[in-house]
């Protein structure tokens, strides 16, 4: 290797490991925090099932509504209101449903406040 070569190869390496040390504020606002045994933990301490349980509520949501809408579709007799059924028992559940899902949302991120809080206040 010629003398620019390993100049480059050593200044790339030395980028590379001051990336991988960052200093603690600055890893704090990342995905991971560094203890002070120099260990690094993840940030996010929820199991998955917890992390997924979002997904899973807003899924339910979403097939609720579809469901209603094809109900709807399907049993409203037709005529000159149909269209103005279908819209308003969309509105309906969608209002309903949204209100359900916007709270469940509303509640866990207060019980996450109130966890974080106690955690930080117990260490």
């Amino acid at each position: 290797m010629t003398t620019g070569q390993e100049e480059e190869t050593q200044a790339t390496t030395a980028a590379v490991e001051a990336t991988n040390r960052k200093a603690p504020a600055e890893t704090e606002s990342g995905g991971s925090n560094v203890n002070e045994d120099g260990s690094r933990t993840n940030r996010w301490d929820e199991p998955w099932y917890d992390a997924m349980a979002g997904v899973i509520v807003a899924g339910f949501g979403l097939a609720a509504l579809f469901g209603i809408m094809a109900f709807a579709l399907s049993e409203l007799p037709n005529g000159s209101s149909r269209g103005q059924n279908i819209v308003a028992l969309s509105t309906a559940a969608f209002g309903v449903i949204g209100a359900i899902v916007g709270a469940y949302f509303g509640v866990r991120a207060a019980n996450r406040a109130v966890n974080k809080m106690a955690k930080s206040k117990q260490g």
